[in-house]
């Protein structure tokens, strides 16, 4: 399953099958309604719009959006050091910083991407 909660963690986005074993907000806790010892719960999201950002629907007008430049090497630096922080990168030599830079020419979307799937 997809979740934004998960979004900036190792799990990239998806929520681990461990974390759904018992999911507490769809229970009532009445014993009476478990069948051996099982509860079964399910959810759908197939009315919902998921991760619909759209500017116009979240209120946001033409003039107020920016286009965000790429960043330099020192900022780079401290967005490697952000991702290590929250737990999405493992393990990242610090040797092989100037080398994603330049792999990435410092576009944060695809450093993310590529970080996350190395390390």
């Amino acid at each position: 399953y997809v979740s934004i909660r998960y979004d900036n963690t190792r799990f990239h986005g998806y929520i681990p099958a461990y974390h759904l074993t018992m999911p507490r907000a769809f229970h009532r806790w009445d014993g009476h309604l478990y069948k051996r010892g099982l509860k079964i719960c399910a959810t759908s999201w197939i009315y919902y719009h998921r991760r619909d950002y759209r500017p116009e629907l979240l209120g946001v007008r033409d003039h107020e959006m920016r286009t965000v430049r790429g960043f330099s090497q020192h900022e780079f630096g401290n967005y490697v050091m952000y991702l290590r922080l929250m737990n999405v990168l493992h393990n990242f030599p610090k040797d092989d910083l100037a080398y994603y830079y330049m792999l990435t020419q410092g576009n944060g979307y695809q450093a993310r991407k590529l970080l996350a799937t190395l390390y």
